[in-house]
């Protein structure tokens, strides 16, 4: 189902599509499974630097909620295990009703080099808007943070050690894509993770959240999404489009032409 989730709009009712607004008490039946995905605006996390957003919720305890989370697909196909998938759940509410930014750790076989699962919040309410932060360094080490809203506070709340060395979608060659996701579980077991995060079917919950200005920071001078007229550009980073900008005033003035004599040639 995709009800009950919309973009939030600006005063003037432009669309922001570096949002998501999530209200459970907007449908009559709230018992399903509500799936919320960015088909259209799928990213290869070799290229990225950094992910923020700000996130805020609640009356969501009881609920198997994952206000933001991130995949590639196919999902771990050789050995079926979350921690090798490359999946980021930044914020989940699991094991209910804990909310944590969970990736795997469980099954990763990484020991100390995998982190997650800190407890770091509740399902009733995030007590007011979080920022959260997501970095990659240059040796493709993972770190995900909480901070507040200014930022001048932080805690690593998840770590991934060499996780692009690790995780199916970008390990022997590959540079699968991933997308966003944002989904309720509201209905029955299906799978192991029902179970695996203490799920139950909360047929009145007043669950609300919202995700507000997702930002990918590109780790080169090319922003994640180049195209300025697709829908995905304004979740590129105002550092990747300044840089963007910067490089291409730096070109020679000469670039062009030479460029389409090597063409023609």
């Amino acid at each position: 189902r995709g009800d009950a989730g919309y973009a939030c709009a600006d005063s003037s009712g432009a669309v922001d599509w570096t949002s998501i607004y999530v209200d459970m008490e907007s449908v009559g039946n709230k018992v399903g499974c509500f799936i919320w995905e960015t088909d259209e605006c799928q990213y290869p996390m070799k290229s990225v630097k950094q992910i923020d957003f700000d996130v805020e919720w609640e009356g969501c305890d009881n609920l198997w909620m994952a206000p933001l989370w991130t995949f590639s697909s196919p999902w771990s196909p050789h050995t079926n295990r979350q921690g090798l998938s490359g999946e980021v759940d930044f914020v989940e509410e699991c094991a209910v009703p804990s909310v944590n930014t969970n990736l795997g750790c469980y099954d990763a076989g990484q020991g100390s080099g995998c982190v997650d699962s800190q407890h770091w919040g509740r399902g009733s309410s995030s007590n007011g808007p979080q920022h959260m932060t997501m970095a990659l360094d240059s040796e493709g080490n993972l770190e995900v943070q909480l901070c507040t809203m200014d930022k001048t506070s932080c805690r690593t709340v998840a770590s991934y050690s060499r996780y692009l060395d690790i995780v199916y979608p970008t390990t022997d060659g590959r540079n699968n894509v991933y997308k966003f996701m944002s989904d309720v579980f509201n209905d029955h077991g299906g799978d192991g993770g029902w179970n695996g995060c203490r799920a139950v079917r909360n047929p009145s919950t007043t669950c609300k959240y919202a995700v507000r200005n997702i930002k990918i920071e590109s780790n080169s001078n090319v922003p994640i999404f180049e195209d300025p007229n697709s829908k995905c550009y304004v979740l590129n980073s105002e550092a990747s489009v300044a840089t963007h900008r910067r490089a291409a005033m730096s070109l020679p003035s000469n670039f062009s032409q030479a460029s389409q004599v090597s063409q023609v040639s």
